[in-house]
């Protein structure tokens, strides 16, 4: 899968062309844990079986994506029981 996306990608900013749509929101969460995450029971990480290093375009195409505001709270929201700091933040006034 990530052979066939890095080709895609090689042309394009985003999944789509050069528009950013819900097919780069569906897939990036994925990628998102083959870079920085995922670390099965057995104590073996995504990053431990699959190298991402290869996959130049998708590491460009991720970062674009990482660096959008929405994508940064909402990976906040979803990491790590974090919650809603956004919400917690108007609580305490």
């Amino acid at each position: 899968m990530c052979s066939v996306l890095d080709k895609h990608l090689s042309t394009r900013q985003y999944i789509v062309a050069e528009t950013y749509t819900i097919a780069d929101m569906i897939i990036y969460p994925w990628i998102n844990h083959l870079f920085n995450g995922y670390v099965h029971p057995s104590g073996i990480g995504a990053k431990d079986i699959l190298s991402m290093d290869q996959y130049v375009h998708v590491a460009q195409w991720a970062e674009r994506v990482r660096s959008r505001e929405a994508v940064k709270r909402g990976m906040t929201v979803c990491t790590k029981g974090v919650g809603k700091p956004w919400l917690e933040q108007a609580e305490s006034k």
